[in-house]
């Protein structure tokens, strides 16, 4: 589904019924717009596409090439020493040895922040608005 277009979709009764679903879950974000609660929605839905393709295509590079990921990055490795030598890269060069590594979740941190940030504009809204 991840290369289906989806810029103009199909309204079948399952797309509208699965939009109603979602609205009727986040309507209770108080003080949001129409159009905001539409764009809750397509900012997490981009949000979600755009790290299950990055996945995707990790696993088709993989089975394409049939070097694994840590293959992969080994053979990045003198390329990369050479720019951390060079003194041009000395932020990058500074991160902590496991900066990249998989133990993180980069998802789960990313949508924690997506929804704090959500909610604190509701907060926000709700703290403004007249009683």
């Amino acid at each position: 589904m991840l290369h289906v277009n989806q810029a103009r979709p199909v309204l079948g009764p399952n797309a509208v019924r699965h939009l109603e679903r979602t609205l009727a879950r986040i309507n209770t974000m108080n003080g949001l717009t129409d159009q905001e609660l539409i764009s809750v929605i397509v900012t997490l839905d981009g949000y979600v596409a755009g790290v299950a393709r990055t996945h995707v295509n990790a696993v088709e590079a993989e089975r394409h090439s049939g070097i694994s990921e840590e293959q992969f990055w080994q053979a990045q490795t003198p390329v990369l020493s050479r720019a951390m030598a060079t003194g041009e890269f000395p932020l990058m060069a500074a991160l902590d040895d496991n900066a990249f590594s998989g133990d993180f979740d980069h998802f789960a941190f990313g949508l924690e922040r997506l929804l704090d940030g959500f909610e604190s504009l509701v907060a926000a809204r709700t703290a403004t608005r007249p009683s």
